[in-house]
């Protein structure tokens, strides 16, 4: 039998939710504000430097959302872990989701504004990390959904995070030679 919590989010919503707001994020920024959203925005595109302390502060950022996550995940881990879940751990849980959600809806809509105001400098910006960096945060959603439906267990998340933190650290040594 599936219940409302077990249909609340789903990695379809969550990524839909994410290319919608990258595109139009990207289109509006684009055709409606682009020189204001620069002056808002004022990316300088300083290089990084070619260190591993530079690549080490851009690690430890990413893995404290990462962190967050997991935080996340444990409290879906352990509030699941009985049958009859109560008013208290429904609210938890679809606190849980609705941060995860806008963490990510938010993230893509910068993304895109970024995109859209600043055009292919922002792009070049953005490589050769950003496929690396996006593959690492879809499969943390992935799992963050897996968990909360029941698919997976505690080994395999453990394993799937130690995944998602080596590439993140790959994201963070790509970010040295990020194109701006």
């Amino acid at each position: 039998m599936t219940s409302r919590t077990d249909t609340y989010l789903s990695g379809r919503r969550v990524l839909a939710a994410s290319v919608a707001g990258a595109a139009l994020g990207g289109l509006a920024t684009h055709v409606v504000f682009p020189a204001a959203a620069r002056g808002l925005l004022a990316v300088h595109f300083a290089p990084v430097r070619h260190q591993a302390a530079a690549a080490a502060g851009i690690w430890v950022h990413n893995a404290t959302i990462f962190l967050g996550f997991a935080v996340f995940l444990g409290c879906a881990q352990l509030l699941q872990g009985s049958e009859q879940l109560g008013r208290f751990e429904r609210a938890t849980l679809r606190a849980c989701d609705g941060v995860l959600c806008l963490w990510a809806t938010g993230t893509c809509t910068l993304a895109g504004m970024l995109i859209g105001a600043y055009g292919t400098r922002q792009v070049r910006a953005f490589w050769p990390q950003a496929p690396v960096e996006v593959a690492a945060w879809v499969l943390l959603i992935v799992l963050y959904v897996d968990v909360r439906r029941r698919r997976a267990t505690v080994a395999f998340a453990a394993r799937r995070l130690a995944v998602i933190l080596v590439l993140l650290a790959i994201g963070a040594v790509l970010e040295l030679w990020a194109g701006g």
